[in-house]
């Protein structure tokens, strides 16, 4: 895999002295062919800003730079993001100091997050680095790498506990690497999407992270009208967040009947929707240790949402998922499932070791097939007909050697698939 590393020639390095513009010093260093700004320790109001070819932004320890509150202040870049780089190369930004989106200033979940500026967006980039920050308090997504080519992202801490909407790293490119960094999202914590049909989101590797949220874990979807292939998430430890969800999922109707715990938990710890007509193939998912982070620990689906039928085929297909270890917190199960006409395919489960909660439920049996649906967990407003592993519309699936320990003693079996072909069981205990 190619890895782009923004390695910035620093023909100058800028500092930014008390009430100097940024925005100024950026332009001055892309002017003169490259260069550093230096951030230096304390705090930084500002607008939004826009990064320009061979430009880093350095925030040296104990500076924090921080967004304005006003919408207005983002004229710049049209409202989309607090520092934005777009059709940039050699791009970065590192350092230990902080970017601030100043999400905490507003009251949990009062914000329309489609008005909202993501805190940091790389648009049509070549050579992207990001190393050693702290991203924080967004108001909408934290890290957005669209249409990039070659990204580096190491040791950077994210911490969006006050908005709904505040995803950590949105990844929509290609060759990619993030490893070392360590998330903390109301918001999904990874998650891979592909909003144009025409691009391809590929070798993309997350190593090494340690991961908490109150959405999703490792997700594929929303968005998902193009392809993404080619993906490994790998040596990752998940934990629960330490702050809870905005609003208590147990009133949502959508969870009645599935056992849920109070918060706070994810959703799901590995969450692999493909929804909207696109492509997901070749991905490994390995060395997870969700602990008691989520209600599921593996949620897989294929469907086709809102009714939307986009030219191709849409697939899900070649995906393996190996050494994995947790604790569900609900009594909901894995699935896998589709659509009679719309299959997940050449699946595998490995070295899967889980404990999982039965419990005195009753699910709805048989479950509604809810083809313009598949996103969430609790979509099915019941629990699986399994407490372990329930599959339905999918093909050649193996479960290698997974084991299945029941908590909560209750009426459901470990494992049900219904209108499968070639599903192989293994080692493990699951049984047909």
């Amino acid at each position: 895999m190619r890895l782009g590393i923004a390695t910035v020639f620093a023909f100058a390095v800028l500092d930014l002295l008390a009430g100097e513009d940024i925005q100024s010093k950026i332009d001055a260093a892309f002017t003169s062919g490259g260069g550093v700004v230096r951030i230096a320790p304390g705090l930084h109001v500002s607008p939004a800003l826009r990064l320009k070819t061979g430009v880093t932004l350095h925030l040296e320890k104990g500076a924090i730079l921080r967004a304005e509150t006003n919408l207005c202040a983002y004229a710049l870049n049209e409202g989309h993001a607090f520092i934005l780089a777009e059709s940039a190369d050699r791009v970065a930004i590192e350092g230990e100091g902080v970017i601030d989106g100043g999400g905490e200033l507003f009251p949990a979940d009062s914000l329309d997050f489609r008005q909202q500026p993501r805190l940091v967006w790389f648009r049509d980039c070549r050579d992207v680095c990001i190393e050693g920050v702290t991203l924080r308090n967004g108001r909408r997504w934290l890290c957005y790498l669209a249409r990039c080519n070659g990204v580096l992202v190491r040791k950077v801490k994210i911490r969006s506990l006050h908005q709904r909407k505040g995803d950590g790293f949105d990844i929509e490119s290609k060759n990619v690497l993030i490893e070392d960094c360590d998330i903390e999202t109301q918001d999904d914590a990874i998650v891979l999407k592909a909003h144009s049909m025409d691009y391809a989101v590929e070798n993309v590797t997350v190593r090494n992270c340690r991961l908490a949220s109150n959405c999703n874990l490792i997700k594929v979807g929303t968005e998902t009208l193009g392809t993404i292939r080619n993906v490994v998430v790998e040596d990752c430890v998940c934990r629960r967040a330490s702050t809870t969800f905005a609003h208590d999922r147990r009133e949502w109707v959508e969870f009645k009947g599935c056992g849920i715990p109070n918060g706070p938990y994810a959703l799901a710890g590995i969450g692999l929707a493909v929804l909207d007509g696109g492509r997901l193939e070749n991905m490994t998912v390995r060395r997870i240790a969700l602990n008691d982070s989520c209600l599921v620990p593996v949620f897989v689906r294929l469907a086709r949402r809102n009714g939307r039928k986009l030219p191709g085929d849409s697939f899900l297909r070649n995906v393996v998922i190996e050494d994995v270890t947790g604790t569900a917190l609900s009594s909901t199960g894995c699935s896998i499932t589709g659509l009679e006409d719309m299959r997940p395919s050449d699946i595998t489960l490995r070295n899967v070791n889980l404990e999982m909660r039965n419990g005195d439920v009753v699910p709805v049996d048989p479950l509604p097939e809810l083809p313009q649906k598949g996103l969430y967990v609790g979509m099915w407003r019941s629990a699986m007909p399994a407490y372990g592993f329930y599959l339905r519309h999918a093909d050649n699936v193996k479960f290698e050697n997974v084991f299945v320990h029941e908590l909560q003693p209750g009426r459901r079996n470990a494992f049900r698939a219904d209108d499968c072909k070639d599903v192989v069981l293994t080692g493990g205990n699951l049984k047909r």
